[in-house]
């Protein structure tokens, strides 16, 4: 907005929503939410994020790793006794461009924590595969 007066715009401003929406957005925003009503998007999604989550808890349960119960698309999971955490999330990302979330900062945690986003199937491989990669090494 053009404006001739620093007051005058300063109180527009103030009286903008916060998160302001151009026509295109909220176009967006409509069509969205009329596919949502004539399909099953958010069911179908539930469905294949829990089978991921499931599929990658079962693969870092296998290698040793403490798994946390979850219902969202984020898993929370400890390294095993005697691993480093930020040395594997270390290795992930130089290694082969992953990068995951260390959990160091959050109360109660440390380290060794580390959160996972249950991506698409084809992600879910190449971190798979990465972190049985690392457990290979590390192990033999």
């Amino acid at each position: 907005m053009v404006c001739g007066s620093r007051e005058a715009a300063e109180r527009i401003r103030l009286a903008l929503p916060e998160w302001n929406l151009s026509v295109f957005s909220e176009a967006v925003g409509i069509a969205c939410a009329e596919v949502q009503k004539t399909t099953d998007y958010a069911a179908d999604s539930l469905k294949r994020n829990a089978a991921e989550r499931a599929r990658l808890t079962e693969c870092l349960t296998g290698l040793g790793f403490t798994v946390f119960p979850s219902d969202t698309n984020f898993i929370l999971i400890r390294v095993p006794a005697g691993s480093d955490g930020l040395k594997f999330l270390e290795e992930l990302a130089s290694g082969q461009g992953i990068l995951l979330r260390s959990c160091a900062n959050f109360r109660g945690l440390d380290s060794s924590y580390i959160r996972i986003s249950v991506g698409r199937p084809g992600d879910n491989d190449k971190l798979m595969a990465a972190v049985r990669g690392i457990f290979a090494r590390t192990n033999a």
